[in-house]
């Protein structure tokens, strides 16, 4: 697949130009999307390019992280229009509750909260160093955080993601929450009330979907080929509840994909052109890319 889409990535990328930040990519039901809305961080092209620099160009590799950021906002801009023509909202007592379900489930206690404090310390610490000393990358790793458990992969990749003085400054920010379970709810809700809100989406257009009893065994039998099986009867309920989950979910990019079809959207650069029918003939409704590798 990745072959597939070098090649059509390739006829973007020809005659491709810088493009101002004020420029307008796409209008999407009458609401444009500029190119700083899209525009791919360069810190995050380094890092992929380091690891798939030998299988494809830089160049390459920045519209890809173009073509995933626009697919992202388009997506986006769809969903927000369906919550508020359904009438989809979550309140501040859902998302408590949700989360503290989650907090449950995974036992996230005092001692597992602790030691993510520590480890965030010890990365802003190491990542205010950097900045002092771009060359001691190595020496920080090997110093401050080589001892701590911290692989060289994970050292990259917080590298990558907090590449600028204001990214270390917002993550320091966070410190004081991630010293309690109530500050580490409080840093995960938006993520949490956005789950929420795609849940009621999908349970309202995917109201109809049932499981039926071959479904359910052939799920059975497919997800546990072993002699050892757990027996059917005692997790039917469980199995039911996540193939449901799945078919919701095809539900929802069957949807989203007529969405994109019904939608106006208005290709303002040819370098963009065929984002739209790759988006409706793919099997997702995001392109993959090698940032999904």
């Amino acid at each position: 697949f990745f072959i597939f889409l070098f090649l059509i990535t390739q006829a973007f990328i020809v005659g491709a130009k810088e493009f101002d930040d004020n420029t307008v990519i796409v209008i999407i039901n009458k609401k444009e999307i500029f190119y700083n809305e899209i525009k791919p961080d360069m810190a995050e092209i380094q890092y992929y390019f380091d690891i798939y620099g030998k299988e494809i160009s830089m160049q390459n590799l920045i519209h890809q992280a173009e073509l995933k950021n626009l697919t992202i906002k388009l997506r986006n801009i769809i969903m927000d229009n369906a919550f508020s023509g359904l009438g989809i909202k979550v309140d501040n007592k859902e998302v408590i509750s949700e989360l503290d379900k989650q907090f449950k489930t995974r036992t996230i206690d005092k001692i597992k909260i602790k030691k993510v404090y520590e480890l965030h310390v010890i990365l802003v610490d190491a990542l205010e160093q950097l900045q002092k000393n771009p060359k001691n990358s190595d020496y920080i790793y090997r110093t401050k955080l080589a001892s701590k458990g911290i692989s060289l992969k994970q050292w990259k990749l917080w590298k990558t993601i907090y590449n600028t003085p204001e990214k270390i400054k917002a993550l320091q920010l966070l410190l004081p929450k991630m010293k309690t379970v109530e500050g580490m709810k409080k840093i995960s809700y938006a993520s949490t009330k956005k789950d929420i809100m795609y849940r009621k989406f999908r349970n309202i257009i995917g109201k109809n979907v049932d499981v039926d009893k071959e479904e359910l065994l052939a799920y059975y039998e497919k997800k546990y080929p072993s002699l050892k099986n757990p027996e059917f009867s005692e997790i039917k309920d469980e199995l039911r509840e996540e193939l449901l989950e799945r078919k919701k979910y095809k539900k929802e990019e069957e949807w989203l994909k007529e969405q994109y079809k019904k939608a106006k959207i208005e290709i303002k650069n040819e370098r963009f052109k065929d984002v739209l029918q790759m988006l409706i003939q793919s099997a997702d409704t995001h392109i993959p890319t090698f940032f999904d590798k």
